[in-house]
């Protein structure tokens, strides 16, 4: 028996754990975190409606939290964009879906993004939760598109972040028309 017998048996043993931590699901400490972040702190693991409890819990924070100006409040979701475009990235690969119901950080980014500038009142809160999940839930285009088109998990945040978009327009819309008529 020599060195290289040791060598070989050391290599498929190692090889072997490897095998087996797969199997048992074990996940690397920066596996964990990316899972953690993607799923918003474990919000996307509640049964039934994952991404609905995500935007409401967004919107109960971005409600608690002081008014912040527009830079700022765009400052931070670009980086929660950032943040969860690394996150999802590292989770996709053990996911069997394109893009799982555990993942709801784009819905984070999405209703954070439909709640920058919005009057804190509880009618706007409302009504930009439900513009939101509306848009995500049936994705009318072009979110439909984004969502189909953009492949890992610049698709899985692509189609949140225009439905943010888009609500916050739609919102805005409102608002003007409410100024029209009462200034009329």
């Amino acid at each position: 028996m020599g060195l290289g017998f040791f060598r070989n048996l050391k290599k498929a043993l190692v090889l072997r754990r490897l095998q087996r931590n797969r199997l048992e699901g074990y996940r690397a400490p920066s596996q964990k975190i990316a899972n953690l972040i993607s799923s918003f702190f474990c919000i996307g693991y509640i049964p039934g409606c994952p991404g609905t409890a995500a935007s409401l819990a967004t919107l109960l924070i971005v409600f608690s939290t002081p008014l912040l100006p527009v830079g700022y409040s765009l400052g931070i979701a670009l980086a929660l964009t950032a943040i969860g475009l690394l996150a999802v990235k590292r989770s996709l690969p053990n996911s069997v879906n394109q893009d799982p119901s555990w993942i709801v950080i784009d819905e984070v980014v999405g209703m954070l993004i439909a709640l920058i500038a919005v009057p804190q009142q509880w009618g706007w809160y409302f009504l930009a939760f439900a513009v939101f999940r509306l848009l995500d839930i049936f994705k009318p285009f072009p979110i439909g598109f984004i969502d189909r088109r953009l492949p890992g998990c610049w698709g899985v945040l692509g189609d949140d972040i225009v439905a943010g978009v888009i609500t916050r327009l739609l919102l805005w819309l409102v608002a003007v028309f409410i100024a029209w008529f009462t200034c009329v």
